[in-house]
Parts: C-alpha cells; sequence; structure tokens
C-alpha cells in the first residue's frame, strides 16, 4: 500500500510542480518581458529544473512524514517545518549546480543526451537526499539518533533516487517524446523506489497495563522482566517491566511469556509456558501454551487454563487489542496481568 502511494504522490507532485514551472516560463513571458526580471527568459530549464524538483521533494518528504505519523496528523506538522526547509534547499542547491553542469558540458562534445543523463541523475539524487535527510531530523526530535543508521539511510535514499532517475531517464529517452509524461514518469519511479526506504509498515509491541503499576503488593506478587534482545520503546535501560511501558516486539520471531527460564517476557507467577507470540509478513499472532487457552470477552482476548487445550488455536491480534493473562496467585495480590498490543507505526507516541 505505501508503495502505491509513493508511487502517485510522485506523479501528482510532478504534475504541479510542472505545471508551476510552465505557467512562470511561459504564460508570464509577456510580463518577464516587460520588467528587469530576465532570469525567468535566460534559463528556462534552470526554472524548470528547480520546481519540478522542489516539488518532487516536497512531496515525497511530506509522504515520509505524515505516513510515519498516520494517525498522528498534529505530530506530522509539528515536525515537518525543518524537513521542508531541507527539502526545498536541496532542490535549489542541485538546480543551480544542474545548470553550472550543463552549462560546462555544453562547452565540451559531449552528446546532449548524456547532459540530459546528468541533470536527471541530480533530480533524483536531490529528491533522495531531501527524504533521507526528513529521516534524520525526525530522529533528531525522537533522540533515536544513530550514526551509522543516519548514514547507511542517507545512503540507500540517494542511490535509489538514483537508480530511479536513470530508469525514468532510459524509458523516457527510448519510448516517450513528451516532457510532461517523462516527468510524471520520473515522479513515480522516484516515490516507488523511496517507498523502500521509507519507514517500516508494522512496528509491533506490548505497552503494560493493568498488574504491573509499581506498588507495593505487585512487587510482593513476584519478577516482571524482559529478557534477550528485546528492548523497551523509550530505549529505557531497565529489564523490570512497569505499567505504561512499552516492549518492541521484533519484526520477525517468536516471544515466549511465562515463567520459564527461557522466556523472553518473564512474569514470576504465570505458567512456565503461558503464550507465544508469532511474528511474521501474515501479522502478530497469539497462541495458548500447555494447559492454557483463549476466550474472547468483550474484545479482549483471556489466556487463562481451559479443559481441552489441544483444541485451541491462536488469535491473530489487532491494533490496541487488550490481552489478559490469569496468575497462578493463590490470594488476591495480583489475580491477572494485562498487555496491550499496538502497532507503534499508527501510534508512534503511545
Amino acid at each position: 500500500m505505501r508503495n502505491y502511494l509513493y508511487f502517485w504522490i510522485g506523479i501528482i507532485a510532478s504534475i504541479f510542480g510542472w505545471s508551476v514551472a510552465q505557467f512562470l516560463v511561459v504564460d508570464l513571458r509577456p510580463f518577464w518581458e516587460n520588467t528587469n526580471l530576465t532570469f525567468f527568459l535566460k534559463f528556462p530549464y534552470t526554472v524548470r529544473f528547480v520546481i519540478i524538483t522542489s516539488f518532487l521533494a516536497i512531496g515525497i518528504v511530506k509522504a515520509e512524514v505524515f505516513l510515519s505519523h498516520p494517525t498522528r496528523i498534529k505530530a506530522g506538522l509539528r515536525i515537518i517545518r525543518w524537513p521542508l526547509f531541507m527539502a526545498i534547499s536541496s532542490a535549489i542547491l542541485s538546480g543551480l549546480l544542474s545548470a553550472l553542469i550543463s552549462y560546462l558540458l555544453k562547452l565540451s562534445p559531449l552528446p546532449a543526451f548524456f547532459i540530459r543523463l546528468v541533470d536527471w541523475i541530480l533530480i533524483g539524487i536531490a529528491v533522495g537526499f531531501a527524504e533521507g535527510t526528513s529521516w534524520y531530523l525526525r530522529s533528531l526530535v525522537k533522540e533515536e539518533l544513530d550514526v551509522q543508521q543516519v548514514q547507511k539511510r542517507l545512503f540507500t535514499s540517494c542511490l535509489m533516487g538514483l537508480l530511479g532517475s536513470i530508469t525514468a531517464f532510459i524509458i523516457s529517452e527510448r519510448y516517450l517524446n513528451q516532457d510532461l509524461i517523462s516527468f510524471m514518469l520520473l515522479g513515480g519511479l522516484l516515490g516507488g523506489a523511496l517507498s523502500v526506504t521509507s519507514s517500516p509498515s508494522s512496528q509491533p509491541a506490548l505497552r503494560a497495563g493493568e498488574g504491573f503499576e509499581p506498588t507495593r503488593s505487585n512487587s510482593e506478587s513476584g519478577k516482571n522482566l524482559i529478557r534477550g534482545k528485546l528492548k523497551f520503546a523509550n530505549n529505557s535501560r531497565t529489564r523490570k517491566i512497569e505499567e505504561g511501558l512499552s516492549i518492541e516486539l521484533p519484526k520477525k520471531g517468536e516471544v515466549l511469556i511465562g515463567s520459564d527460564s527461557e522466556a523472553q517476557i518473564y512474569i514470576s507467577d504465570l505458567p512456565q509456558h503461558s503464550a507465544k507470540i508469532s511474528i511474521d509478513n501474515d501479522g502478530v499472532w497469539i497462541f495458548p501454551c500447555d494447559t492454557n487457552g483463549i476466550t474472547m470477552k468483550n474484545r479482549q482476548l483471556l489466556i487463562e487454563p481451559c479443559i481441552n487445550p489441544e483444541e485451541q488455536g491462536g488469535e491473530k491480534l489487532r491494533h490496541n487489542q487488550i490481552i489478559t493473562f490469569k496468575t497462578q496467585s493463590n490470594t488476591e495480590i495480583r489475580k491477572h496481568v494485562r498487555f496491550v498490543y499496538y502497532d507503534r507505526f499508527l501510534d508512534p507516541e503511545a
């Protein structure tokens, strides 16, 4: 779905960019002739290049920001200012650089198609750089900066922009004769290529709820820990599970919940193997273990001992799904613990 959205956003951005450029260069030509603003008359290709690149960069950056906060429009508006500034700046700089390179190449015996190829490559790299930079700026805001990851993301974005622009140029030179259609193809391919480097479409997590409050009774009922490669979404160094903390689940694999020494989510007053969460391309599933079963009560999943555990199957988890585990405690201290499964992609600030 994200690939299609990026593809169409690229096409729409290129159409808007082309329309604005044509309006400035062609429709306003009489106005420029009657004024001292001769830049639009002397360098029409540079004007088109800068405007189309700007619209493409702005469109892709907006897609990257808002598709990373699909349910948090205000959060996207709050952080989009600097990414847009970087997008426009990179487009203007690449446009001026393209004009300079084109001028120098025209003085050489190189063929015209090679000069056009360089221009298209600069568009792709500029848009890729703007997309990668917007992700870097969002990482700064979230205080999740990883230098190696930033370098990799910038390189990948620029590389995909480069490949997208070269592919569009080859198809345009071979089969297309209209500039508008060529730029639409460029926008679509750039959008599709950069969607590969965009944020993942799923970031599963479990948020600890009732039963994990930092009270004396809960601390007396047992230990609650995460183990192995699991970590909390706020990068907390603690391994103790407390109410409100979100546990990041892996993109693929299985997570065992229980009191077993091998359990990644260890809760001492649950059965050794209480449940298993499986994450794959089809989604996130939860399966009861041993003598436990799953029942649905008021849209909540209840995991507790059942009569026929061998007949129990798994349940696919949905965003904001409440999962209740019945404990083995014989007292009234803590009869159950709850998690809320949610997708950080849909709710990044939860």
